[in-house]
């Protein structure tokens, strides 16, 4: 029987857990226009998966947003920077797109 004061580690599995992968490339540049959570919040998201936070749209490779923007570059909604961190992994971004016939 285990202790009141000792921690159970049946939930924690240090193998699932990789707390220091970079789940974006270290030279992806992001501008967030708008999303449907806190800006601030998105932002630091990005910067702790890896990625830059830039504020001018020619210095981005990818634009987060909630509505289409007229641009070249690619525009994207918020969740696909939330599912990468709910399973540990990045995904594309074409099911992301904003404006994509699906």
């Amino acid at each position: 029987m285990k202790k009141s004061n000792e921690l159970s580690s049946d939930w924690y599995s240090p193998s699932k857990f990789r707390r220091h992968q970079l789940l974006l490339p270290s030279t992806l540049s992001i501008q967030v226009l708008s999303t449907t959570s806190s800006t601030e919040l998105v932002e630091e998201m990005i910067r702790m998966a890896g990625g830059s936070v830039i504020k001018l749209t020619e210095q981005a490779n990818i634009i987060i947003g909630d509505e289409l923007v007229k641009t070249n570059k690619t525009v994207i909604t918020d969740t696909w920077l939330f599912e990468p961190f709910e399973k540990c992994q990045s995904l594309a971004t074409d099911d992301y797109m904003l404006g994509k016939e699906k």
